[in-house]
């Protein structure tokens, strides 16, 4: 991976993060301590006799948190280029002006460097899968890759026209193609749900839990994070 310039000042420290070291780093860290936490209450209140799926998912949680570093090693390339991303493009991030059309994305909490492309399959992804208003929802038996693909291919054709200097070097060139492929559009969308799954667990706790039970959303989403991105990683391995 391309490291970020040397001599980038504090005022641009935010700018200068990439998704990769924010993941494993600062948000591991405390997603680890969020769900000790939890984790602590629920075996003490929950049984596992009379609630085994309960468990289940306490336990599938725990694992890919517990091996959150490996799996997100798995699909982050160790090679390429980062830009500045907004990391949270969704419908409710966007405004569009009728009078010009023109767009506006808002809310740039999660904005740092990321894999070029990162935006559009985060849209993609939402889109497709996710409702948020008035009730959350996600549609993990309708994950269609393909459609998504066909979607991004047009981002694609664009970002090489805006971007054809990278082909003046062999590296540029080689990242533009791997750009191209459906494997890279994949490697986006794992990269995406394991980082939203982790973000979802910095939040998970057990008063709120156990009251809202199912319809609590952090729970319920860091575990439909799980399930898509094991579609992706299924998806990875029928490429292969």
């Amino acid at each position: 991976m391309k490291p970020v310039e040397d001599g980038i000042s504090d005022k641009r420290l935010m700018i200068s993060k990439n998704q990769y070291t924010t993941c494993v780093e600062e948000w591991l860290e405390k997603g680890l301590k969020c769900y000790n936490n939890f984790t602590e209450q629920f075996k003490k209140n929950v049984s596992r006799e009379k609630e085994p799926k309960e468990w289940d998912n306490m336990e599938l949680v725990q694992h890919y948190l517990d091996n959150f570093i490996s799996e997100f090693n798995s699909n982050f390339p160790s090679k390429g280029f980062l830009a500045l991303c907004h990391n949270d493009t969704h419908r409710l991030n966007l405004l569009l002006r009728k009078k010009d059309q023109k767009l506006f994305i808002l809310d740039h909490e999660y904005a740092y460097l990321n894999l070029p492309g990162n935006d559009m399959a985060n849209y993609i992804n939402e889109t497709m899968l996710f409702n948020y208003e008035p009730e959350y929802y996600c549609l993990t038996d309708k994950v269609d890759f393909d459609k998504g693909y066909q979607i991004y291919q047009k981002f694609v054709e664009q970002f090489i026209q805006n971007y054809s200097f990278m082909n003046e070097t062999k590296e540029g060139k080689d990242f533009l193609e791997f750009m191209k492929t459906k494997r890279y559009f994949i490697i986006l969308n794992n990269i995406i749900n394991l980082f939203y799954f982790l973000w979802s667990v910095c939040y998970v706790d057990f008063p709120t839990w156990q009251k809202k039970h199912y319809k609590e959303y952090y729970f319920v989403h860091g575990l439909d994070r799980i399930k898509i991105y094991l579609a992706g990683m299924n998806e990875l391995k029928r490429l292969n």
